[in-house]
């Protein structure tokens, strides 16, 4: 039993003096990728915009063989979108106009990466990457705001009544699905930076908003709605350096 133990022993030993910590350090740029999800909405009523966002990330790659790593750390990232209840319709109205609200997410990451990396011939490598990615995100700000609606030109006067305009800003749990693709530069067996091109799919719904639009005048009267729950997925470009006080074999 003793000499199984000292042999099990000097494996684990041998195995981890081949393995080593490296850490990076990344700024990325994102596009956030909205999707209805649990929303209740009339689609025709509705057009959304995915901005551009940016994030920072601090990655820990753990080497347990030549070919494969588990990549972690902790990363912020911002997430935003566009949703317009627009396409508006109402009888004497030169213009539709329409109401809108913009959500401003900072997205606190953790990502589980398992990372297999083939070497090429110039000694750099190609990495694929995938795994889960578990947020949390906090609303931080909410804009809201409308469209002009042209000019009335019916007999009396109309009447805009707009409520329930979006203030939560509750926190959430987000998870995502992870699939990067990265090359990597190596120097002295040691990673020196890597550009990754990722796609993050939602798979939780974000912080429901809701929104509601009543216009009348003395003949007409019509109510717009719409309850928003995206699904918010991710396109993201990073670059990534890997200093060599953050490498530790």
């Amino acid at each position: 039993m003793k000499k199984r133990i000292l042999f099990l022993s000097l494996i684990l030993c041998s195995i981890l003096h081949a393995q080593y910590f490296q850490m990076g350090i990344g700024l990325s740029g994102t596009n956030t990728i909205y999707s209805k999800g649990n929303g209740i909405y009339l689609e025709k009523n509705a057009t959304t915009e995915n901005p551009w966002g940016i994030g920072l990330e601090i990655s820990v790659e753990y080497h347990f063989n030549p070919n494969w790593a588990i990549r972690s750390g902790i990363g912020v990232q911002q997430k935003s979108y566009r949703f317009e209840l627009d396409n508006l319709t109402f009888p004497n109205f030169s213009q539709a106009g329409a109401y809108f609200i913009n959500p401003k997410i900072h997205s606190n990451q953790i990502p589980i990466l398992l990372s297999y990396n083939r070497e090429l011939k110039n000694g750099s490598t190609l990495d694929l990457q995938f795994g889960p990615v578990f947020s949390y995100d906090v609303t931080h700000r909410i804009e809201s705001g409308s469209k002009s609606f042209g000019e009335y030109t019916g007999p009396d006067t109309a009447i805009f009544v707009a409520y329930d305009f979006p203030k939560n800003l509750d926190n959430t749990f987000a998870l995502t699905a992870f699939v990067g693709v990265a090359y990597t530069t190596i120097k002295d067996q040691k990673r020196q930076h890597q550009i990754r091109l990722s796609y993050e799919y939602g798979l939780y719904t974000s912080v429901p908003q809701s929104m509601n639009l009543l216009i009348s005048d003395s003949e007409y009267t019509r109510a717009y709605s719409a309850k928003v729950e995206p699904l918010l997925s991710m396109i993201r470009l990073t670059f990534t350096m890997y200093p060599d006080f953050l490498n530790f074999k």
